[in-house]
């Protein structure tokens, strides 16, 4: 899946931006993300996810927070929690 094909589901709602910048930075914590491109799953420290919100937030972007794959190279790892939102256009 393209990255502009996901346009209408990489919206962030006004509650989910208020969630992201009210989550907890603890270092030990863990989000579960996952490549909508490949499949591929792993955990991520939920600061590093929090601080490329935080940064989208800032900017003013409402898209989730992406970051690369390691196992594809691609810029499409998400939370988990959003994968089945985002994957629903293909």
């Amino acid at each position: 899946m393209k990255r502009d094909e996901l346009e209408c589901a990489d919206i962030l709602t006004e509650e989910e931006r208020k969630e992201l910048s009210e989550m907890p930075r603890r270092k030990d914590e863990t989000i579960t993300m996952k490549c909508i491109h490949c499949g591929h799953e792993e955990e991520m420290p939920v600061d590093v996810y929090g601080e490329e919100a935080d940064y989208l937030i800032d900017i003013g972007d409402t898209s989730h927070p992406a970051f690369q794959c390691p196992k594809c190279h691609k810029d499409t790892l998400y939370r988990k929690l959003y994968y089945s939102e985002l994957t629903r256009h293909n």
